[in-house]
């Protein structure tokens, strides 16, 4: 009701829009997307393809027809159960045969692989494909579910009565029925889904009313809804009646094109994002001069302050994982904004903003003592601790997952967020660390550090052993190895040279993560290796054999520090070096571009860029480097694939 309410409130203003570059965004009226939901979930009633309370996912990169879908669910209310893009065939046939989805919804690039799963998913009995070029229709199935395309649907829908929203407590639905299941990637094991229920799900969609600014807001939607932080954007800035302008490709590689030619008045940076932006301005400087020349620096902000995100730009919010603070006063600096900070978690909803503990959202926290990880609220000059919770916020718990749940609430009713923070001031927190040994990087990714390192340990006979390091700021890990003495000296006949030693286990890293099939992000970009063993003796094991890892930091701490400043260096060299690459061989070009773009001197021509570290950003800026470079750039989604290797990339140039 609240929906529809707010749907009729701003009938006459644009809602959501999309583009086809070069050419302008065309918007949609709310009018006209409320007109399209009903037209959705007629049809859905009138071919009893979904019913109240059952479960429809929804598969695709964020889109007019998505946000459609996911609201003729709540029409019907149905179960809203958005399916994360990428994920492997395992965890998508999990999460349906979890579910018992009874209709997915999937974008047509999305298919082929629902296609591949749905074997070993019964439960689906409808498909509605989606996002679909005008005019064309994917082919139907051979065998399984019928597949029905959006547009025939919606037609279907148009020729019959509008079907009534189907509303909670009547025609025997609950009072308060479960709206939508999220799940999390989480960090080991199989996805966790986390429930909302209507009353949760209509205090998230209202949610950052009285925190942000009041607004009416044009944002630039390229955040993926099946996280919380994209659902979050987009339904705040509908329930308040402003525009969501959708990027037009999910790559990322349209985004800064997109935020020219939608001029947001609001966007959310999340620190890869970020990141872009700060290494679009030392770029565009380094090629001009030196980034010592402050005038020169002030310079090129004000010409990103006119273009790269348009000209009506009032604020800026960080969020989903801390962003450097040098960053964070970049922001500020460039685009003369107010940038806010948003802390807070799928199951807990916003906890704190610009640090600063919600009221009276967060009715109670704490700070718990961890003295295995060495954190006090004793501690100083700060209180330090896991941060502990009662919020009503908070989900009652995670889908058909009893286990998971009951770990949720401490006996007293906190909730556990599992992320250490320090108390720098009357209800002022920084989040420092997290408990578990899981690392959530500058990228929104969850990391196991225990179950990584155990990877690569069963993985190769060479490593004896490994400390992994990660921090919220950056988006990749580095880590500490004792090579196996023993296996080196059976295989090489002594133990090599440092240099000849780093790129043996340079290459052993590659291969246990290409043969376990880890994400590029679970790859060290960077390593140190370490002569002898950690043990109890030397303080660096605990009594029970595991690894010390606050002793571990201590000792290497200075190590990670080089590390972070020699692959800063790196990629300050190879982007100097880019400046006068054009007179080189080809091969050369693509290499430094590569190195540049990940800030590492090694990366050979037989490396994948994606098992090196690169992701869908990083891709874009190769891809844009090299367009500059050499006057013509390989497809994002060929950078992006972890078969090309740079050789590949060559030969495709050549």
């Amino acid at each position: 009701v609240q929906v529809q309410r707010r749907m009729q409130r701003f009938a006459s203003r644009p809602a959501l829009a999309e583009r086809q570059s070069p050419g302008p965004y065309r918007s949609h009226s709310y009018q006209a997307i409320w007109g399209r939901v009903v037209e959705l979930a007629t049809a859905w009633q009138h071919q009893q393809m979904v019913r109240p309370q059952d479960m429809v996912g929804i598969l695709g990169f964020a889109s007019i027809d998505w946000v459609v879908a996911d609201l003729a669910v709540l029409h019907r209310c149905a179960t809203s159960v958005p399916l994360r893009t990428g994920m492997s065939d395992a965890d998508l046939a999990y999460i349906i045969a979890q579910t018992e989805l009874r209709c997915v919804v999937c974008s047509v690039n999305n298919l082929p692989q629902l296609r591949r799963v749905l074997p070993h998913c019964p439960s689906v009995r409808y498909l509605v494909s989606m996002d679909a070029a005008e005019g064309a229709a994917p082919p139907q199935p051979t065998g399984g579910p019928p597949l029905a395309t959006l547009e025939a649907l919606l037609a279907a829908g148009r020729r019959l009565p509008p079907a009534p929203p189907m509303l909670p407590g009547n025609n025997g639905i609950p009072d308060d029925p479960l709206i939508c299941v999220v799940y999390t990637s989480g960090s080991t094991g199989r996805p966790k889904g986390a429930m909302f229920p209507e009353s949760l799900y209509r205090d998230n969609m209202l949610g950052l009313f009285g925190i942000l600014p009041n607004i009416t807001q044009i944002s630039l939607g390229f955040l993926p809804l099946n996280h919380v932080a994209g659902r979050s954007s987009l339904y705040h800035t509908l329930m308040q009646g402003g525009l969501v302008c959708f990027v037009e490709k999910s790559d990322m590689s349209t985004l800064l094109d997109d935020a020219q030619a939608a001029r947001p008045t609001t966007m959310m940076v999340v620190p890869r994002i970020a990141e872009m932006l700060y290494d679009s301005f030392r770029r565009q400087v380094m090629q001009r001069g030196s980034l010592q020349d402050g005038e020169l620096c002030q310079a090129v902000m004000a010409q990103m302050r006119r273009h790269t995100l348009g000209d009506r730009l009032v604020m800026l919010l960080t969020g989903t994982a801390p962003t450097p603070p040098k960053i964070v006063a970049f922001l500020r600096n460039c685009f003369a904004v107010p940038v806010y900070d948003g802390y807070g978690a799928t199951e807990n909803g916003i906890v704190a903003f610009d640090h600063k503990i919600v009221r009276p959202t967060v009715r109670d926290y704490r700070l718990v003592d961890v003295p295995e990880l060495g954190y006090s609220s004793q501690d100083k000059p700060y209180p330090r601790g896991e941060l502990q919770i009662k919020s009503d916020r908070v989900i009652p718990g995670y889908f058909k997952n009893k286990e998971a749940s009951a770990k949720l609430r401490s006996d007293d009713g906190f909730m556990r967020t599992g992320d250490i923070v320090e108390e720098r001031g009357p209800e002022l927190i920084f989040v420092i660390d997290r408990r578990n040994n899981i690392v959530k990087l500058s990228q929104g990714e969850f990391v196991s550090i225990a179950h990584l390192e155990g990877v690569y340990t069963s993985g190769s006979p060479l490593i004896a052993q490994i400390y992994l390091h990660g921090e919220a700021v950056r988006s990749y890990l580095l880590a500490v190895i004792v090579p196996d003495r023993q296996t080196l000296i059976s295989q090489h006949g002594c133990v090599p040279p440092a240099a000849v030693l780093q790129d043996i286990l340079r290459q052993e890293l590659e291969r246990v993560a290409k043969q376990a099939q880890l994400h590029p992000f679970e790859v060290p970009r960077a390593f140190v290796s370490f002569d002898s063993c950690f043990s109890k003796e030397n303080g660096l094991l605990t009594e029970s054999e595991k690894p010390a890892r606050p002793q571990l930091l201590r000792k290497f701490s200075s190590d990670f520090v080089g590390m972070h400043q020699r692959l800063e260096q790196a990629q300050r060299a190879a982007q100097k070096a880019l400046q006068q690459a054009r007179g080189l061989p080809l091969a050369d070009q693509v290499q430094q571009a590569a190195q540049a773009c990940l800030g590492s001197e090694h990366i050979a021509l037989h490396h994948s860029f994606v098992h090196a570290g690169g992701d869908s950003l990083s891709a874009v800026r190769l891809c844009e480097t090299l367009a500059e470079v050499c006057g013509t750039a390989p497809p994002v989604a060929m950078a992006l694939d972890p078969n090309t290797t740079l050789q590949t990339i060559v030969d495709y140039l050549a």
